[in-house]
């Protein structure tokens, strides 16, 4: 074989040999290329499924979030309602503890009543029967009638006190009876009183002495304090000497205003003051044998202290009382009493 021949053969297997590697190493890249898309393919079917449970987790997140705030709701719903069922039973047992004690307090009040009328206006009347049973069989002389219609007389008085009373407390405990609070002229309104108790100071030549100036005025109710002043001026007349002095004041503080009934009689036993205001009712005779029902001063504490005031005494047994009363001053109450605006009622 010529060299030519040997040179081109030797070139095509050479030719051969670089087509065949060629070709390999085109098939090399080609199933790399192959697993680099099957990778990817993986790759993004795992991205897809990543993104689909995240998704679905999300999804559950929500609905379990919005279960637990239903929830909540619900609870917070439930714990309202109960709270409102607990205020509503609260409420019904104040409500209930309220008629309760006014239940209890009409019945203590229907005893008080039946109590007083069964001792003690009892008596008056079978008094005054047996008098005029011994008027009609003509037993008694005119002297022993007129002794004997001295006393009848003293003792229908102190009845007639007690009936009164009786209607004022029996108003006092109605329901409809309601404190009316009004501003008061107190000089007016204490001389009105002393006129009121005039006849029987004049009876004992007791003077009536008001010491209180004008454009004094104090915040309460009219009615209710009319008879506070009434009883201590009458309950100063009847402890009071022949010839004695009953004085009226007044201090003017601040925020209230002290009204003092002043009497120089036969004052209160020691024993006797603490029980003055309570519901046992001590009495006593006055210095000419009046007679008393013990509620007068039960009934000043009760309509004082609904209009948010206080009354106290101070006595000294046989050197006489001062019963004051303080009450709610108004803005436009004067500053001072003095001894000038006096007023004397015989």
């Amino acid at each position: 074989m010529s060299s030519s021949t040997q040179a081109a053969s030797e070139a095509k297997e050479q030719e051969y040999l670089f087509l065949k590697a060629e070709r390999k190493r085109h098939e090399i890249a080609f199933r790399q290329q192959q697993a680099m898309l099957a990778l990817g393919g993986a790759a993004v079917l795992l991205l897809l499924v990543l993104l689909v449970a995240l998704y679905l987790s999300r999804r559950r997140e929500r609905a379990a979030h919005q279960a637990l705030q239903e929830t909540h709701r619900l609870m917070q719903a439930q714990q309202a309602e109960i709270i409102r069922q607990k205020n509503e039973l609260t409420d019904q047992a104040a409500t209930l503890r309220a008629q309760n004690g006014q239940l209890e307090i009409h019945k203590q009040f229907r005893t008080k009543i039946f109590s007083i009328i069964s001792h003690d206006l009892r008596a008056p009347f079978n008094s005054l029967k047996a008098a005029l049973g011994l008027v009609l069989r003509k037993s008694l002389s005119e002297s022993q009638m007129q002794h004997v219609f001295g006393l009848l007389s003293r003792d229908v008085e102190a009845a007639a006190d007690m009936l009164q009373n009786l209607l004022v407390w029996s108003k006092a405990q109605l329901e409809e009876s309601h404190v009316k609070m009004e501003n008061i002229d107190l000089r007016q309104l204490v001389e009105e009183n002393l006129a009121f108790a005039a006849a029987q100071a004049e009876e004992k030549e007791i003077r009536l002495v008001s010491l209180i100036s004008a454009h004094i005025q104090v915040r309460a109710d009219r009615e209710r304090l009319n008879f506070v002043l009434r009883n201590l001026l009458v309950n100063a007349v009847k402890f009071s000497f022949e010839g004695g002095v009953v004085l009226v004041q007044v201090r003017v503080q601040e925020k209230s205003v002290t009204l003092a009934v002043r009497d120089s009689g036969k004052g209160i036993p020691s024993n006797f003051i603490p029980k003055l205001f309570t519901e046992e009712r001590v009495t006593t005779p006055g210095t000419r044998n009046e007679k008393g029902t013990g509620l007068g001063l039960m009934l000043c504490r009760d309509f004082i202290e609904s209009q948010n005031g206080s009354i106290e005494v101070d006595s000294e047994e046989g050197r006489g009382s001062v019963f004051s009363v303080t009450l709610q001053r108004t803005d436009t109450c004067a500053t001072k009493a003095t001894e000038a605006d006096a007023v004397a009622l015989a």
